[in-house]
């Protein structure tokens, strides 16, 4: 493990690297059954001076306290390879990350309630901040909600939180996995705590939504904002104080429109302005062959289907000299992604696993000039989760330029989209009675199948007539062997009827209908009970509603022997219509 302490003591003097935490997160693993492994990981500042942690710290949920072990500890920093004195960081120091784990399942009690379970760990201090002042207590937190599905694991951040900003780095990622592939995440800014409920203090011009150098503190920089789908920062600082920058940011799990789980991260990072100037490198994708991609700064989006190969290059450029000798800066590249294949820590099980490859002559991924890598992925239909899925990869050139190393993050979104997709899993449909299904396709070709209780079997919208329950399935021809289903469920037509015996209007009803609506001359009123005496001449009859099922009974018309009254007052409410 190397670290960088000269250079960084000059940049940062202002620390006396009394406090050397410098944040962390709180995260969890179904071990099933109820039971769970947490782990806790603490970014620490590494210099020389910095106090170590112990073998075990210990978190806080709503069964009480648990004790967590030592499992690692990593080197977190961006180095720099040609400096002789071994730059570990960019940061104010270098960053260590100490994992520690639960070393048997924990077991949770009761259910979550609607606020959620919250996870927390408290201790002092972090690293003097810019934006928050020192001495500052650490206070970690994340919340457990009701996912209504039992054991389920959080998501854990895989960016590297050392990352620094100057005039030329204008973002950070926060990116985040979930073991579950059906998960949706989303992210935000959240307040720093010190306490519970209690945020830390900002300085003037300074926000938790703002952590960073912004229009508030001096006009010549740009607005801090967070992508929601991707979690990439971006940040625009031409002036400002050079320092540590302490801020948080959280990821929310949603489980269709559930929302499982919030991951908190508290994070620190190097806005470095008074160093000489380098650029970052400067970044393309080659999307020639996909006019569909859209560019928002950084961020490429792209829409795919199941059949699809995706394979484009991204190049990298940077013609700034070495700081130590005469020759160029040396790109690195690296890559964050669920859907990556094990080279870049890809944890999924997917056969087609997205890679990224160096383009040849270049051999390796760290080269001088130019780095140029090939994206290549073959959607399939295990990518698609529910009605579509959205994958996301941080693609990273970093320099070896020291201390002010230059930082490029790009996205690449990829939503993929079913060939074909019908409107809903279930539909139901009354027995004698007819259904239209409703569904699209990539191409705008249709193949339904079965055909016998089919109309329309080559349209969007076919009709079926069927007595019995079962599967139809959807196939977009041009596409084959990428299908949907939809399962038909028939329910059986009971009998029901209104007589007229001994004077006496009475509903016959052998399938508990649900919701009824009484109709005197064609006009509608609400009516509970099953028997009613007439109370004028006319037109009786009653629809009901059972499920899907509608029943209209026979009409009952009284001709003689009754007054002539339109209503009366203890038939009910005259109602428009039926529910």
């Amino acid at each position: 493990m190397r670290h960088f302490l000269f250079t960084c003591a000059i940049l940062f003097s202002f620390n006396s690297f009394a406090s050397h935490l410098l944040g962390g997160n709180i995260t969890w693993e179904c071990a099933g059954n109820g039971q769970y492994i947490f782990t806790l990981d603490l970014y620490k500042d590494c210099s020389a001076s910095a106090a170590t942690f112990g073998p075990t710290q210990q978190i806080s949920g709503p069964n009480g306290t648990m004790t967590l072990n030592l499992v690692s500890i990593n080197d977190m920093s961006i180095a720099c390879y040609n400096n002789s004195n071994g730059c570990g960081s960019v940061s104010p120091v270098g960053t260590e990350l100490w994992t520690f784990k639960s070393s048997t399942p924990v077991t949770l009690t009761g259910t979550p309630p609607p606020a959620g379970w919250d996870f927390t760990y408290s201790s002092c201090c972090h690293a003097a901040s810019v934006n928050n002042g020192a001495n500052l207590n650490v206070y970690l937190r994340s919340r457990m909600y009701n996912s209504g599905t039992g054991c389920y694991s959080s998501p854990y951040f895989i960016s590297n939180p050392s990352q620094p900003i100057t005039g030329y780095n204008r973002s950070i990622s926060t990116m985040a996995h979930s073991p579950q592939a059906s998960d949706s995440l989303y992210y935000r800014f959240a307040p720093s705590l010190i306490a519970t409920n209690t945020p830390a203090p900002y300085t003037a011009g300074f926000s938790y939504q703002s952590p960073f150098p912004n229009p508030n503190t001096n006009a010549a920089n740009g607005p801090v904002s967070i992508n929601g789908q991707n979690g990439l920062i971006s940040v625009d600082v031409q002036a400002g104080t050079t320092g540590l920058y302490y801020y948080t940011t959280v990821v929310e799990q949603w489980r269709g429109t559930t929302l499982v789980s919030e991951i908190f991260r508290d994070a620190s990072t190097g806005v470095l302005l008074s160093t000489p100037a380098n650029n970052a490198p400067i970044v393309a994708l080659d999307t020639t062959l996909y006019p569909q991609v859209n560019r928002n700064g950084n961020v490429y989006t792209m829409d795919a289907l199941p059949g699809d190969t995706l394979s484009f290059n991204i190049v990298a450029n940077d013609q700034d000299f070495s700081m130590s000798s005469s020759s160029f800066q040396q790109i690195t590249f690296s890559a964050q992604g669920y859907a990556l294949d094990t080279t870049w820590g890809g944890t999924n099980n997917f056969v087609n696993k997205a890679t990224f490859t160096p383009v040849g002559p270049q051999t390796g991924f760290v080269t001088q000039l130019k780095n140029e890598v090939r994206f290549n992925w073959i959607v399939g239909n295990e990518h698609i989760n529910g009605a579509s899925a959205r994958y996301v990869f941080n693609m990273r050139f970093v320099d070896d330029h020291c201390p002010a190393v230059g930082v490029s993050n790009s996205i690449l979104q990829v939503n993929i989209k079913p060939a074909a997709r019908i409107a809903n899993d279930t539909v139901g449909v009354c027995l004698g009675d007819s259904i239209t299904l409703t569904g699209t396709t990539a191409s705008g070709n249709y193949s339904w199948t079965p055909t016998n209780t089919l109309i329309g079997g080559n349209t969007a919208n076919p009709t079926v007539y069927t007595s019995t329950s079962g599967f139809y399935y959807l196939e977009d021809p041009s596409n084959p062997g990428f299908k949907d289903s939809v399962y038909v469920r028939v329910s059986p037509k009971g009998f029901f009827n209104l007589l007229f015996t001994n004077g006496q209007l009475t509903v016959t009803d052998s399938v508990q209908t649900t919701t009824r609506v009484w109709y005197y001359n064609s006009i509608p009123f609400n009516y509970t009970y099953d028997t009613l005496t007439p109370f004028g001449l006319g037109d009786y009859y009653v629809v009901a509603k059972s499920g899907v099922c509608q029943y209209t009974s026979d009409t009952v018309s009284i001709t003689a022997g009754m007054s002539f009254s339109v209503t009366a007052p203890n038939i009910g409410v005259i109602k428009g219509h039926l529910p």
